[in-house]
């Protein structure tokens, strides 16, 4: 505050820094989340296109114009950055929303339609998925990944709702159902087997159906053996006439002339 002197006082109000504090602040969170952004985008190009083992923090840091440490301070650890990077990618490629599906009220149809959404996704997205798929397993035995349910599970719950399968006939059903919800069931029956995709999709159902099917109680019937039972034989003497029952480690008395 400064006074001056005239023919009054006036008071000369100037600025201080904690009013001029809110605006630094907002640029440098600004830059601050334009930097974590760049970071996001490089890691999940070169995690979609040669995978996440062979992602090194110099390589992204390289792709997003930053210094490795700035990596490090924005991402301590791989699993931070996973997490970071899996809502930009399905943003990017939104997969399909299995409760739109629930508006198809035949289980069979509804199964039918969720398949056939869930396989073209894969089919656009087939390289992608190959590159992150192939490292999940290495990935999760180092503890990359962060703990989620898994990917199908929503569609899982939606498709297998609907159908009257009970007891054990559901859980086989819905096994059954996630099964064929995986990627590399889609790439086996798709890019190994030549089906095509309404084949493909035609043949999970009818697997489904069966599935769904009560369980048969298969009673068998054992006769009962005797360890003890003897073999016994018969003797053909003299005019075919039986020559009397044979035990076991006995011989038959030599046929008279």
């Amino acid at each position: 505050m400064v006074i001056e002197r005239s023919c009054s006082l006036k008071v000369v109000k100037r600025p201080t820094a904690q009013r001029r504090r809110p605006y630094r602040a907002g640029k440098r969170a600004e830059r601050q989340a334009e930097t974590r952004r760049r970071i996001v985008e490089a890691a999940l190009e070169l995690h979609t296109t040669i995978g996440p083992l062979a992602t090194s923090i110099s390589a992204i840091a390289e792709r997003a114009g930053v210094q490795r440490l700035t990596v490090y301070r924005n991402f301590p650890d791989e699993k931070s950055l996973y997490v970071a990077c899996t809502a930009p990618y399905l943003t990017l490629h939104p997969p399909p929303d299995p409760r739109s599906w629930l508006a198809v009220e035949d289980p069979r149809e509804r199964l039918r339609r969720g398949l056939s959404e869930q396989y073209a996704w894969f089919a656009d997205n087939e390289r992608r998925q190959a590159a992150v798929l192939r490292d999940i397993e290495a990935l999760r035995s180092r503890g990359s990944l962060p703990e989620r349910p898994p990917f199908e599970a929503p569609a899982v719950n939606v498709l297998s709702s609907g159908w009257s399968a009970r007891g054990r006939a559901r859980e086989r059903l819905r096994a059954a159902i996630g099964h064929a919800l995986s990627f590399y069931t889609w790439r086996s029956l798709e890019r190994e087997q030549k089906m095509l995709r309404s084949d493909a999709v035609d043949l999970v159902v009818e697997v489904a159906e069966q599935t769904a099917r009560p369980l048969r109680k298969v009673v068998r019937h054992i006769e009962p053996t005797s360890a003890s039972a003897r073999v016994r034989a018969t003797s053909v003497g003299a005019g075919g006439k039986p020559a009397g029952r044979i035990r076991r480690g006995t011989r038959a008395p030599p046929a008279s002339s």
